[in-house]
């Protein structure tokens, strides 16, 4: 096993797993696997998912899916991905054939669609549509075999009746034998096949060994009974009933079990199947596929429909809905040139977009692949959870073994009372609860945490997050929006179209801010500047009409020693903060205007910060901006502990001093000056884009550039974390209570049976109160 990991280009690819009916069956094909060379897997059982990472050297689909064929499973769908290093390479690829020419876009895509299978290649759809569909069948022929058996088992049960003379018929032990034969060995062939595969194939005993064991032993006692005609007290009532009850709390979980976790199929399904697209050379428009879009294609967005892919805005105005990356149904006003992404929503007019990615590279695609990724991982817990439940199976067959023993020769009861005894105790165990309790939790923790805009890239964040008690903030895109934004202009509004109209021809950052406040306010008709000249330091220059324009820093006018305009004596230096720059626009060496900038707050910053500090978490602030600007940014939202001038070096070694004093910490960064930090850090949370979720720079990912985000991440890891120990603790506390009462004789199988149903249904219904629940955040 030295050599598992050895190979520098390993595949992931994730797979869709049939017949993995109980944990055990999880832990046995982990197992064999483990002592494989050049793989390793994962298995979620909750969503019957497991993510392999192998040497292509070694390995393939076919050897993989030969080698689960071997231990009795089968895979009804394989996904197959590259490595980190192949996607950026991928990444990459994909930027240069942008910049050539749209050929080699397709040619692009025609080789990766060779190398893997996405989420939105046409392969992978038409596959999951036949997957669908075979799921379909299977649940309608369950259900059909649910109705039927209970028809059968209803005159078993009846007979249960004391008293009841007209039901006298229906004790015929014959009679008995014929409705318990077709239940036994047609609608429990399930268990068969299980045992078969357990005991056979895998050589360890699962779920499907302790049904099958414990229905089997009271089918052929009673057919032994029969034989020596003791007929006044037959089990087949008690086998038939263990087998039915048994695949209607299976039933009843897995529509559960799918209700708690299709939070991922409701994000594949934000994206339209087909939209229409713009034909330049016909001046037409066409439907085509999804699946055919390229970059650079002109499309079509309806009102009501989503966006098909990743963009830029070509119309003047759309108004969009972006619940699917924020949760919050508020609608966005997008102007040309502005992005809009995939799988958001169109709620007003219809309006052209250009493609700008496609694929696997879109935001859409990016949380999906996260949400996967982190569903496939394993906390702690579960990890505790896996081991119990491999060694559970053996340990109550064990213990029911033991009851029979000690109540047949020790306590002195008769064979019949012993054997039913130790049958109950086979019954109520059960394993499944304890295997699903936290993946589960997980699965529903994640998706509901991404239709908010949280990408976990770590399940590891649920147990971190119970320990947090510090949470660092850096400044600038994180507290503050990174974008110069004008707050304040003294002068004369008639010349500020005129300061607009030049700095269109900057390539200053400080230009943005009249170009923002041009989107913002109404500034009259766009004006014509000739003779533009930029020179780094001194500002920019032009004429308008008959006037010479000059805007700089107020500082450079005035040691050109150019006069204010009588309209500027409101103006205030005083008033000016460390954290303000301050612009000026001169016509005809005269200063008319004068522009105070400031990066901007987040919307929620000072609120959220409130919010973190009652959470009892101390917050601070860690900024390389100097003193002035990050004590104004500190005291506007109300944080008392803050550094500045600090270097990423400086930022990591700071965390790494308040954890020398005992503290847990949570650095927020934007994943660019501060992966030090990040890395330093207890909890790293990134705020960031969609491409900034598949780098997996921290721990959780958020996606849209929202500090109250990073508080909704905070909460809800905690609660997913708190809905993790609930499950996991009724499943094993279940077990450790029912068991010994079953062993003690005060549970008969049938309510044994009864008792094992509901625990699973129990953990799945915890779950799915959980995703349901709405809490204010």
């Amino acid at each position: 096993m030295n050599d598992k990991n050895n190979s520098d280009n390993l595949v992931i690819s994730r797979a869709v797993l049939s017949d993995v009916a109980c944990t055990s069956c999880a832990s046995i094909i982990e197992r064999h696997f483990t002592k494989e060379d050049g793989i390793t897997i994962s298995i979620n059982f909750a969503t019957k998912k497991a993510q392999f990472s192998y040497d292509p050297k070694r390995w393939n689909e076919n050897k993989i899916k030969k080698a689960m064929h071997s231990l009795g499973y089968d895979i009804c769908q394989f996904e197959i991905e590259t490595n980190d290093q192949e996607q950026d390479d991928g990444n990459d690829s994909v930027k240069n054939h942008e910049a050539n020419s749209k050929d080699a876009i397709v040619d692009h895509r025609s080789h990766s669609h060779h190398r893997s299978h996405d989420h939105n290649s046409e392969h992978h759809q038409v596959h999951m549509s036949e997957q669908h569909h075979h799921q379909h069948n299977i649940k309608l022929r369950d259900l059909i075999e649910l109705i039927i058996g209970w028809i059968l088992l209803l005159p078993l049960l009846l007979i249960m009746i004391p008293n009841t003379p007209f039901f006298d018929m229906l004790r015929n032990p014959y009679g008995q034998l014929a409705l318990a034969i077709p239940i036994q060995f047609y609608f429990g062939r399930k268990f068969y096949g299980g045992i078969y595969r357990e005991l056979v194939k895998q050589k360890w005993p699962g779920m499907h060994t302790l049904v099958a064991l414990g229905t089997t032993t009271a089918f052929i006692f009673s057919i032994y009974l029969m034989i020596i005609n003791k007929t006044e007290h037959l089990y087949f009532e008690v086998s038939a009933s263990i087998i039915m009850i048994v695949l209607l709390g299976d039933f009843i979980s897995a529509l559960a079990q799918k209700k708690a976790t299709n939070g991922l199929e409701s994000l594949m399904s934000l994206k339209p199947k087909s939209i229409l697209k713009y034909d330049y050379h016909t001046n037409t428009e066409i439907f085509i596929n999804i699946e055919d879009v390229q970059c650079n294609d002109i499309l079509v967005v309806r009102k009501g429909e989503n966006v098909p892919t990743d963009g830029q805005l070509i119309s003047e105005a759309a108004f969009i809905n972006e619940a699917m990356l924020t949760g919050e149904l508020q609608v966005i006003s997008k102007k040309i040139n502005d992005a809009v992404i995939g799988g958001t929503n169109n709620v007003g007019d219809s309006f052209r977009m250009k493609a700008t990615k496609i694929g696997k590279d879109t935001i859409l695609a990016n949380i999906i692949k996260a949400v996967e990724d982190a569903q496939s991982q394993k906390p702690k817990l579960q990890k505790l959870a896996d081991k119990i439940s491999g060694w559970f199976t053996p340990t109550v067959i064990l213990i029911a073994i033991l009851v029979f023993v000690i109540r047949f020769l020790a306590v002195g009861n008769d064979v019949q009372e012993s054997l039913e005894i130790a049958i109950a105790t086979l019954i109520i165990a059960c394993p499944c609860a304890l295997g699903i309790a936290t993946p589960l939790a997980v699965a529903v923790g994640i998706n509901k945490a991404a239709k908010i805009g949280i990408i976990y890239n770590k399940a590891s964040a649920f147990e971190k997050i119970t320990k947090i008690d510090t949470i660092c903030f850096d400044k600038t895109g994180t507290l503050t929006t990174g974008n110069l934004a004008i707050t304040k202009i003294y002068g004369q509004d008639k010349h500020i179209n005129k300061a607009i109209a030049i700095e269109k021809y900057s390539t200053h950052p400080l230009a943005l801010a009249f170009t923002l406040y041009a989107k913002t306010n109404d500034v009259g008709k766009p004006l014509i500047v000739t003779d533009v000249k930029e020179q780094i330091g001194f500002g920019i220059k032009g004429k308008y009409q008959h006037e010479n324009l000059h805007i700089s820093s107020l500082e450079n006018l005035q040691k050109a020693k150019m006069p204010f305009s009588p309209f500027l004596k409101t103006f205030d230096f005083e008033t000016v903060t460390a954290s303000q720059k301050v612009l000026a626009l001169a016509i005809n060496q005269v200063i008319t205007n004068i522009f105070i900038l400031e990066d901007q707050l987040q919307a929620n910053a000072l609120i959220t910060i409130e919010k973190i500090k009652k959470q009892g978490i101390e917050v601070v602030l860690i900024s390389g901006d100097n003193e002035g600007q990050t004590l104004a940014v500190a005291n506007r939202v109300a944080i008392e502990t803050y550094f500045a001038n600090v270097t990423p070096q400086g930022k990591s070694q700071i965390v790494a001093d308040l954890q020398a004093k005992g503290k847990k910490v949570t650095f927020v960064g934007d994943g660019i000056n501060d992966v030090i930090a990040l890395e330093q850090s207890d909890l790293a949370i990134v705020m960031g884009t969609g491409s900034d979720i598949a780098k997996k720079i921290g721990d959780i990912t958020i996606i849209e550039n929202d500090i109250s985000i990073v508080y909704k991440a905070i909460v809800l890891t905690k609660k997913t974390k708190n809905n993790i120990w609930l499950n996991f603790m009724w499943a094993f506390g279940y077990n450790i209570i029912i068991i010994p009462l079953a062993a003690a004789g005060f549970i008969i199988p049938p309510l044994a049976a009864i008792a094992m149903a509901l625990s699973d249904i129990t953990v799945v219904g915890n779950s799915l109160i959980f995703k349901w629940k709405k809490y204010k955040y």
